[in-house]
Order: structure tokens, then sequence, then C-alpha cells
């Protein structure tokens, strides 16, 4: 049986994001329909609030290096690209896959369950 997954976009800046990036960033990524989950990877940094505007904000404890966004259908990376575009102000890439885990793996099932001390014994 195939497993369906959600493809996702990847942005790699060349250099780490501002906090102002990232907020303008997200403001013009919000009316973009069919994005179901955004991840931002980077070396770790202060926690501190990013408000993107009256109704949301979020706590953010990285420096902004990567950001994968999980989308519904492929309409949307254009969309994606446009944004992208318009509001990273240094050189990127920009690539569509599967970055992150979307389901369990056998060391997570392992670690969970038996232990990994017990991998040896199956």
């Amino acid at each position: 049986m195939e497993e369906k997954f959600r493809k996702e976009v990847l942005i790699f800046p060349e250099r780490l994001l501002s906090d102002d990036t990232v907020v303008y960033f997200l403001r013009e990524l919000k009316n973009v329909r069919g994005i179901t989950k955004i991840t931002f990877h980077g070396p770790t940094y202060y926690r501190r609030t990013l408000e993107v505007d009256e109704e949301s904000s979020f706590k953010l404890d990285v420096k902004v290096g990567r950001i994968w966004i999980e989308i519904d259908d492929d309409e949307v990376i254009g969309k994606i690209k446009e944004v992208a575009e318009r509001t990273l102000m240094v050189p990127y890439l920009i690539d569509v896959g599967r970055y992150t885990k979307y389901r369990k793996t056998l060391t997570d099932h392992l670690q969970k369950n038996r232990g990994l001390d017990d991998i040896g014994k199956l």
C-alpha cells in the first residue's frame, strides 16, 4: 500500500533572514490558499514573539535559514514563488519535494515501544 504525502516547497536563502523579512514574507503568504503547514529551520537564537498582524503572532527561537511550506496541490507553487520573489531581498534556492518526516520511522517505533537496546533482538 503506497502512502500518500503532501509536497513541500523548500526555500533556502543564501543568508539568514531578519525577523522583519520573515514577518513581511508571512504577511504576503497569508493570502495564498492551499498551504497546510510552514516550518522554519535555522540556528538557535533567543526566543521572541513575531506579530504577523493583529490576529496572529507566534514564538520563534531560531534565526530563519530554511523554510518548508507544505501544500495541498501544485497550483500553489507558482504563487509561493511570486511571494518569495517580492519579499526576499537575498538570493535563494527554491525546490519542491518532501523534506520533513511525515510518518514514524522504525527508530521512532523502537524508541517508544521497546527501546534502542532491543534493536538487535528483533
